[in-house]
């Protein structure tokens, strides 16, 4: 039994089988076999793809589609080769070591489609049973990777995958190790031995795992969880290694403002007790303002009744002043008096000297 069939034989009743890089598509009869709602080939080769779309006419649930996948739309140069399973829209750089027989015999401008417009055409349920038989030299990783980034790739639970043993084509990674890596860590399996008839274009049956991959995604869950449970567990760190500084912060600033209240109370005390003396002085200094008050008031009412007095002023003050004059005059006479007196004075003295002199010579006589 041919390997491909027996792998069909194992596999699930499909709801869609989609085949990249179907050239004639020999497999189509076993396709048909396992009774898919639908089959869709895709082949870039125009030669090539008239003749699939003839072999297919008799099939009402199959769709030949001409046009080369990969990661852009547009419009490319696709190389045919002598050996048109090779053909490819990249240098095969790698394989003319290993076919020395290899020859490019022309090119062929081909409909490019994107993956993701690819898939959007197709009605794939994501828990149905879809298949994908992958044969497109140098654009399988670019492929596979496209699916996945665009959520694609876990609608199919089986995939047929041929993929060369090294990476024969220019710009690419594309081999069958890189390939397997890949759908491995996507929650893919190897089902069955490869496929080595051709050492140099293994073929694989892989089925997706989708415990497996709820596992990964629930471990990825998991993962992230824990790290944002970590990220978490340091900002509160952070918050509380803040919280407790501010606290720190808050005590310090508490016991200044605790030493400032004390140096304020003290103060405040030193101000009442000044207060109370000024207050007892200032009771005091009333006390003598009512004195003074008192005694102003007195002086004041002596003086209305000195001005009262003097109402009869300037009688007294002829008087007085004939008075002053007369003691003027009389001080006058008293002061010449007092000159004859001192002049009287003078001569006694002298009439004194005199008769002490005269007694002196009359002793002497006697």
């Amino acid at each position: 039994m041919d390997w491909l069939q027996q792998q069909l034989g194992q596999m699930p009743e499909p709801d869609i089988i989609l085949h990249i890089g179907a050239g004639l598509c020999s497999e189509l009869p076993d396709y048909q076999r396992v009774a898919p709602n639908q089959i869709v080939l895709v082949e870039p080769n125009p030669e090539t793809c008239a003749e699939l779309q003839a072999q297919a006419a008799g099939w009402d649930n199959v769709t030949v589609l001409q046009v080369a996948v990969t990661d852009r739309t547009g419009r490319a140069s696709l190389r045919l080769f002598n050996f048109p399973e090779l053909d490819s829209l990249r240098e095969p750089v790698g394989l003319y070591s290993l076919l020395p027989g290899l020859r490019q015999v022309g090119r062929a401008e081909v409909s490019t489609l994107s993956v993701k417009q690819l898939i959007e055409q197709l009605p794939l349920k994501t828990d149905g049973h879809n298949w994908l038989v992958l044969e497109a030299p140098g654009e399988e990783l670019t492929i596979l990777t496209a699916l996945a980034e665009c959520q694609a790739l876990e609608r199919f639970s089986r995939l047929i995958v041929r993929a060369g043993s090294e990476a024969f084509y220019d710009a690419t990674p594309s081999s069958s190790p890189a390939v397997l890596e890949a759908l491995e860590q996507r929650g893919y399996t190897t089902q069955a031995r490869a496929d080595i008839s051709d050492a140099d274009w293994p073929r694989h049956h892989l089925r997706l795992d989708r415990m497996a991959l709820e596992c990964k995604r629930l471990k990825a869950e998991l993962v992230e969880a824990k790290k944002a449970h970590n990220n978490e567990v340091q900002a509160l760190k952070a918050q509380l290694a803040e919280a407790e500084q501010a606290h720190a912060q808050a005590e310090e600033q508490q016991k200044a403002q605790l030493v400032q209240n004390q140096q304020l109370e003290s103060a405040l005390t030193e101000q009442k007790t000044t207060s109370e003396k000024l207050g007892s002085e200032l009771h005091e200094r009333k006390k003598d303002l009512a004195r003074l008050t008192q005694a102003r008031d007195e002086a004041q009412q002596k003086l209305t009744e000195a001005e009262k007095n003097l109402s009869g002023l300037p009688e007294q003050q002829k008087r007085l002043k004939a008075l002053e004059e007369a003691s003027t005059n009389l001080r006058a006479q008293l002061e010449a008096k007092a000159k004859q007196a001192e002049d009287l004075q003078t001569t006694l003295q002298s009439h004194k000297q005199e008769l002490a002199t005269a007694k002196d010579q009359r002793a002497k006589l006697t």
